[in-house]
């Protein structure tokens, strides 16, 4: 057994801490990593480009809007808009990309599969990456949960 000073066992430590801490940034050193935690969120996430074509969806998008990740990767994300948000949607879309920030945004609608419509709340997220300007939108279904009189 090697024996180590008192500093040398803290400088060891530190390193080990270190090691051992996961940082955002270092989610991106272990892809691994990074794809179970995007598996893993229980809201749905979907990452489009600047023209609004879907590059990425996780599980739970497949579940709220009812399409196959490859029936989503690669369209436009109007596919999950219902019909009458569509004009507002990809006008809102190019301001956003002009001076893209983190917010949220409530009382919007998505759509399912099946034309169901569902109110959601969004939050956008920009990312940046070689293939160009993205936004991250984590979505979550809102649902009304009846009040004790029987009301919405």
């Amino acid at each position: 057994m090697v024996e180590r000073s008192g500093a040398e066992t803290l400088a060891r430590l530190k390193q080990l801490e270190k090691e051992l801490r996961i940082s955002p940034e270092a989610l991106f050193e272990h892809p691994e990593i990074a794809s179970a935690v995007f598996e893993a969120v229980s809201d749905a996430i979907v990452i489009a480009d600047e023209k609004g074509v879907i590059r990425l969806v996780n599980h739970e998008a497949e579940i709220m809007f009812g399409y196959a990740r490859d029936e989503l990767i690669g369209h436009n994300v109007t596919v999950v808009i219902p019909k009458e948000y569509r004009e507002a949607h990809a006008r809102k879309q190019k301001e956003y990309f002009k001076c893209p920030d983190t917010r949220r945004i409530e009382g919007l609608y998505g759509q399912r599969r099946t034309g169901e419509k569902f109110s959601v709340i969004i939050a956008l997220h920009p990312l940046r990456s070689v293939a160009g300007n993205l936004v991250m939108a984590t979505l979550r279904e809102v649902r009304r949960v009846p009040t004790p009189n029987g009301t919405q």
